[in-house]
């Protein structure tokens, strides 16, 4: 599907797209305030209809096209290239089964992040911002929960920031396989399982609590999140557009949390929130 849509609106579209099926997307500005989008779907299984209108309903114009099956991470990995990722971290998501030796930077540890089925080569700006916040307030000693862990990139950097015990969840079947499979290139531990926070027990405490995902997604589950984290506890918040902050911190208070510190890069934010009555000191 060939969409064309104004930029601002380019994030959310996608987004609802990949609510709906989508596989994969490239981007690209078309014109002056206009983003052209290449997004892949299945051949079956997928509403058109249903597809339509979403882009028609953000004013996009789109054309469908058949294109040939293609193992699009297979020639993402293949022009791949190591970036920075906040002020400790080198995230190298070339194929492990590159020849050479795995990228290095002085001062910074490698993350072994090849690009695979679940979500996360921390290349994208909501996972940098979530790596600086933890960055300023590392999880030294903590208990951490990392919702919606994608192949593990937030569990891995609690992990070499000093968490005691790091536990990463997804609905999606392939982050557990994915994520260990990472874990292990990476020699890091974290405990990987598949299911919502509605899948741990209810006695179960984290100090941390991450959340790296787009808010419609996992806002249903803020009062879960609550009970999940100790009294004093502190959760990050990523994935949410500047335009989203009100109606995310509104949704956040009626579970009561309430915004301490925050990042913005473009036109996204992360946010560190403390349940009403905690003691995360209020730094910027």
């Amino acid at each position: 599907m060939r969409l064309r849509v104004a930029t601002p609106l380019a994030e959310p579209l996608a987004a609802e797209l990949f609510a709906r099926g989508a596989l994969g997307l490239e981007e690209s500005d078309s014109a002056p305030g206009r983003t052209e989008l290449a997004v892949y779907f299945p051949r079956r299984g997928v509403d058109e209809g249903e597809v339509a209108g979403v882009a028609a309903a953000l004013g996009a114009t789109f054309s469908w096209e058949a294109v040939e099956p293609a193992d699009w991470l297979a020639r993402y990995r293949e022009g791949a290239r190591p970036v920075p990722l906040g002020r400790s971290f080198l995230a190298d998501p070339r194929d492990p089964d590159d020849p050479g030796e795995p990228a290095s930077l002085a001062g910074r540890k490698t993350l072994r992040l090849p690009a695979r089925t679940a979500f996360g080569t921390g290349s994208h700006e909501s996972t940098r911002l979530a790596v600086e916040l933890l960055e300023q307030d590392p999880p030294v000693g903590a208990r951490v929960l990392d919702l919606g862990t994608g192949t593990g990139v937030l569990a891995y950097v609690a992990l070499v920031l000093g968490a005691r015990r790091v536990v990463g969840v997804d609905i999606d079947p392939a982050a557990a396989l994915v994520g260990g499979q990472i874990a292990a290139l990476n020699r890091l531990e974290p405990r990987i399982v598949v299911g919502g926070a509605g899948c741990l027990r209810s006695e179960a405490c984290f100090d941390r609590v991450l959340v790296n995902i787009i808010p419609a997604h996992w806002l249903g589950e803020r009062e879960a999140v609550r009970r999940l984290l100790a009294p004093e506890g502190r959760l990050l918040v990523s994935g949410l557009l500047l335009d989203q902050r009100s109606d995310v911190v509104g949704s956040l208070a009626e579970a009561g949390f309430e915004p301490v510190t925050e990042r913005t890069e473009g036109e996204w934010l992360a946010m560190w929130l403390a349940g009403r009555g905690g003691r995360l000191s209020r730094r910027r």
